[in-house]
């Protein structure tokens, strides 16, 4: 009997660094090859000194081949070696910035002539002046603040995409509230196209690619409430009519509301039918990524938003407008859908 043996080549990081955490060392030398680039032009990037740079890499690759045991989740490799960069980076300016230049006493400093052959001998003082000194202090000392202050989960989603660059997918998981069934992406919407929640479309109307919006809304604006007449006690009977074992935290669907199953106590169980931000003051920090003026655009923006087939590229969309009428053919994937027709007003 033969065996196939595996592609390395053709394997994503993921598997790759799975495979790595298992010591397979093809693994590991086909992950040090695809990465050693990268990690190189990266260095390139922020350091001036070429020598220090190939030695800066040789480091890297020796900490991720050491430490890819420790990594707990394969899907933050990136992240995770992000981070060994950046470390390694600025260690080694700081021991640069502890390597005083070495000047000779036999110049002539006073000379004019000196400081254009010999500009090194002239050492600018690079400290923070007192007042810029102070004022950094009190800034940090504020942001420490302004940090402890906030809610745990805040705190750790900030932390995650602002010191350690993780995608808003990846904060989801490593928050333990990843969900599949929301987006974690940037979304296409219609403004005054009742998308977004109508204190959030207001805050938003006037701003340009690129600009962000800090934006509170209390409950009364948000989702409303929370009705106490939305929490029911269902049969059990209900349940095992249609095959079902409830069990607290599911979620179903009944008559067009989503309920999340609270309790289940003999032949009753308690669902609560409030929707799941009821009650609460949100926050929001919106960022337009793109205006889209061109009409096929908006038209494929529209089906990402109301045809998530994940099946069904988007991009694959053929769209030929005459007299403002669409005519649109989807992408041949599109025919194995099972659910024939979807109404989209807007």
């Amino acid at each position: 009997m033969k065996f196939n043996k595996p592609q390395y080549k053709k394997m994503d990081i993921e598997q790759l660094v799975i495979l790595s955490q298992e010591n397979d060392y093809k693994a590991i030398e086909e992950l040090v090859k695809r990465e050693q680039k990268n990690i190189f032009a990266t260095f390139s990037y922020l350091h001036l000194k070429t020598d220090n740079v190939y030695d800066l890499t040789q480091e890297a690759l020796l900490h991720m081949t050491k430490g890819i045991h420790n990594l707990k989740n394969p899907k933050t490799f990136k992240s995770w070696l992000n981070q060994i960069i950046m470390h390694l980076f600025y260690d080694d300016l700081r021991k640069i910035a502890r390597k005083p230049t070495v000047i000779s006493l036999d110049n002539d400093s006073d000379n004019e002539e000196n400081y254009v052959t010999n500009p090194q001998n002239y050492i600018p003082d690079k400290k923070c002046k007192p007042m810029e000194k102070c004022l950094s202090n009190e800034l940090d000392k504020m942001i420490k603040t302004e940090m402890r202050a906030l809610p745990e989960h805040f705190r750790v989603a900030i932390v995650l995409r602002e010191l350690q660059g993780l995608t808003y997918d990846e904060i989801a998981q490593e928050a333990g509230i990843f969900d599949e069934n929301k987006t974690y992406k940037a979304i296409p919407i219609v403004v005054g196209g009742n998308h977004l929640l109508p204190a959030i479309e207001e805050a938003i109307i006037g701003l340009e690619e690129g600009e962000t919006k800090h934006v509170e809304v209390d409950s009364d604006n948000a989702f409303g409430p929370r009705d106490p007449k939305l929490i029911q006690l269902v049969p059990m009977k209900e349940f095992k009519r249609q095959g079902m074992t409830p069990v607290p935290g599911m979620r179903i669907q009944s008559e067009g509301a989503t309920g999340r199953i609270l309790t289940v106590n003999g032949g009753r169980v308690k669902v609560d039918f409030n929707h799941e931000l009821a009650g609460k003051d949100l926050i929001y920090d919106v960022e337009v990524g793109e205006i889209i003026d061109d009409e096929s655009d908006k038209i494929k923006s529209m089906i990402e938003l109301h045809y998530s087939n994940p099946n069904v590229d988007v991009e694959k969309t053929e769209i030929d407008i005459v007299d403002g009428v669409a005519n649109i053919k989807l992408d041949e994937m599109a025919k194995f859908d099972q659910q024939s027709y979807m109404d989209i007003t807007f």
